[in-house]
């Protein structure tokens, strides 16, 4: 396994998709939300403690599913090791939502957060295992990969803007603690304390 990503709990990837084709997938996002009006998410309305937010959230969006799929191989390859798609998630998020520090269910081990749009700059922030915060203002196309069950993450600052869409694609390893969570088909107890003593035995 990357050791980058047991010994930060991430792995910056500039680029992981081209800025043209994560405006695109974007605007056929907002595009559906504006037909079909896709509610807030409760686990976004707990984390803010709000009933207020006006973000939109679809799980298993076709665009975010296609990127899910199409760069398992290339996901693999970072991780160095073989991961299998659990599901994706896309969300509209708007002024005033914010993203308070958490860790994600066992079916999240290795997420990638992707950004695709927005129109005001907005810090991705992950807890590193010393305690010090990694901070990201990423570009379109620009991805975090990530330890979603172990890694605190958060945007703990009120977006200034008026949209900013984000892709999230969660796999976990075939030969981990967490594999029962491929296609997000089997729920998985988090055992967090077992997963990161895995880890560091793949060093």
């Amino acid at each position: 396994m990357n050791t980058q990503l047991i010994d930060n709990y991430h792995v910056y990837i500039p680029q992981l998709i081209s800025e043209e084709e994560a405006v695109s997938y974007a605007d056929e996002f907002i595009k559906f939300d504006e037909q079909y009006h896709y509610p807030t998410d409760n686990k976004l309305m707990h984390a803010m403690n709000s009933m207020e937010s006006t973000a939109a959230s679809l799980y298993n969006q076709i665009g975010a599913v296609e990127l899910l799929c199409r760069l398992t191989p290339q996901i693999s390859s970072i991780v160095e090791e073989t991961v299998v798609p659990s599901y994706s998630f896309a969300r509209i998020y708007r002024n005033n939502d914010f993203l308070p520090p958490h860790v994600d269910r066992a079916a999240c081990e290795i997420s990638l957060t992707l950004h695709m749009k927005g129109d005001h700059s907005w810090p991705f922030e992950i807890e590193k295992p010393d305690g010090t915060i990694q901070s990201f203002e990423l570009n379109r196309g620009d991805a975090v990969l990530y330890l979603g069950p172990v890694a605190f993450h958060s945007r703990n600052t009120k977006y200034q803007g008026t949209e900013y869409v984000q892709f999230f694609l969660h796999y976990v390893r075939s030969r981990g603690i967490y594999c029962n969570a491929v296609f997000d088909s089997m729920e998985v107890m988090n055992d967090h304390e077992t997963l990161l003593k895995e880890y560091h035995a793949l060093r």
